[in-house]
């Protein structure tokens, strides 16, 4: 019984093939377009598509020439930032920090940090100071801008304000 499907399948696909084929060679005729045993088919010609002239406009003379206003080009690119780079904070050791934003307003000790916060009317910021054995000194190694922002001028917007807030201190001649 197998083999007589297997036959069955083996001759159907034959004769698709054959039929396949003389099909093609019916429908390959010439490069011409036409079929083989058939004359040959002319094509129509492309409609032409006539286009209206344009009136001529004779210049008058002495009208005055307008032209656009000039505008002030808008600056390429985005705003350059303003204020210190966050990334200055990181190395500091603890004068250079107050000498750069002032005293903090508050410092907690979390082991092995040390962390000083400042406050600014739109943001706070927290400077982690950790010890530096080779130097016996707190240096800054992390700081984190509240509420959280990956916006780089933010962060500057931020620590400016709080640059400007720090006491000003006299320098001695």
């Amino acid at each position: 019984m197998r083999s007589s499907w297997g036959r069955a399948v083996a001759a159907a696909l034959t004769v698709t093939a054959i039929a396949g084929c003389e099909i093609t060679s019916e429908l390959a005729g010439n490069s011409r377009g036409t079929r083989a045993g058939t004359e040959p088919v002319e094509k129509a010609p492309p409609p032409t598509i006539k286009q209206a002239k344009k009136p001529k406009k004779k210049p008058s003379p002495a009208q005055p020439v307008q032209s656009a206003p000039i505008l002030p080009q808008a600056a390429k690119g985005p705003p350059k930032p303003t204020g210190p780079d966050s990334k200055t904070l990181v190395g500091k050791n603890e004068v250079e920090l107050k000498d750069f934003l002032g005293p903090p307003k508050a410092v907690r000790n979390e082991p092995p940090a040390m962390v000083w916060s400042y406050q600014a009317r739109e943001c706070n910021l927290d400077v982690f100071l950790y010890f530096d054995v080779g130097q016996k000194k707190f240096r800054t190694l992390a700081y984190r801008f509240f509420p959280e922002t990956r916006v780089t001028q933010v962060e500057r917007e931020c620590l400016a304000e709080i640059r400007s807030a720090r006491p000003k201190t006299e320098k001695k001649e």
